[in-house]
């Protein structure tokens, strides 16, 4: 049996969260967990607060890289799995493009004996679901222009034969497809690693964060207030400062909650022509869900 590093790279909207609480709380012999851990204020060890902002050149990102590679050197050596679950692998923001983050992971675990798993979910169903997650952090022009979103570099995440082209160009090896309607298959598809003794113990996974819907192809989006369009025209930097500013004085906290938009119900359909072409890469990929695929 030989060590291993397993990460779990998302996408979001997919169970990850899930999964990740599952994870958590299961007794693994000879494997640790190193997050995400849920929630996300346990991310208290070094890669899991830093893997997924290990793209960043500064302090919290960059610098941090060779720690997290010896890291993982040292589990390995002692004989030690790890396994790794960030769904922020895989969401590009302001600072980075998905494939970006993927060439970071690859240098940190370079010659490292690595398994990829990534979750399908049919993107016509995870994009309108992501969407309502991310609105308020989106750029002000996708607050109203949904089929712009869906073209956008945020939906780059469901295109899995991309991902799965990058994966292979970067070096990796192996991954294993899982099945966001089968979740809880993931025990058995995890069964052919003994190196994660005791995955099998997880019964079942409970869905987490499940989206407020208003029917079929309906979506409830947040309200909109004077501090969201404000944050939507400044740096990310910046962001925090607008929300100490909530904390701290009652006076600005009125005036930035002040309502622009009341929440509403939108109909949320990912258009024919790109719904069509990402859940015919979906079906053709689920047929191998459960396998160990080398790339």
């Amino acid at each position: 049996m030989t060590a291993k590093i397993f990460i779990h790279i998302g996408p979001p909207k997919t169970g990850t969260t899930a999964l990740q609480v599952a994870v958590q709380e299961v007794d693994l012999a000879h494997a640790q967990y190193c997050g995400c851990f849920q929630p996300r204020d346990k991310n208290t060890g070094l890669s899991a607060k830093v893997l997924g902002h290990a793209h960043f050149p500064n302090a919290k990102g960059a610098p941090k890289r060779p720690e997290i590679r010896k890291e993982f050197e040292d589990a390995l050596a002692a004989g030690n799995s790890v396994f790794i679950s960030e769904e922020m692998l895989l969401l590009g923001d302001r600072h980075c493009q998905s494939p970006d983050r993927l060439d970071v992971l690859a240098d940190m675990l370079r010659g490292l004996p690595t398994v990829i798993l990534l979750t399908l979910r049919r993107p016509s169903d995870a994009i309108p679901s992501l969407y309502q997650e991310l609105y308020l952090g989106l750029e002000r022009k996708y607050w109203s222009d949904f089929d712009g979103f869906c073209t956008s570099r945020h939906v780059h995440c469901y295109r899995y034969k991309s991902v799965i082209r990058r994966l292979s160009q970067l070096g990796f090896e192996n991954l294993v497809l899982l099945n966001f309607e089968a979740l809880d298959d993931f025990p058995k598809h995890m069964a052919q690693f003994p190196e994660l003794d005791g995955i099998q113990n997880i019964t079942a996974l409970q869905k987490k964060n499940a989206g407020k819907t208003g029917g079929k192809g309906k979506r409830w989006l947040p309200a909109i207030d004077a501090g969201n369009v404000l944050t939507s025209t400044l740096s990310h930097k910046r962001h925090r400062l607008i929300a100490k500013c909530r904390r701290k004085s009652s006076i600005l906290s009125k005036m930035l909650g002040k309502q622009v938009l009341k929440e509403r119900l939108a109909t949320l359909s990912v258009p024919a022509e790109i719904a069509c072409q990402l859940d015919a890469d979906f079906s053709e990929l689920a047929a191998n869900v459960g396998q160990c695929t080398r790339l």
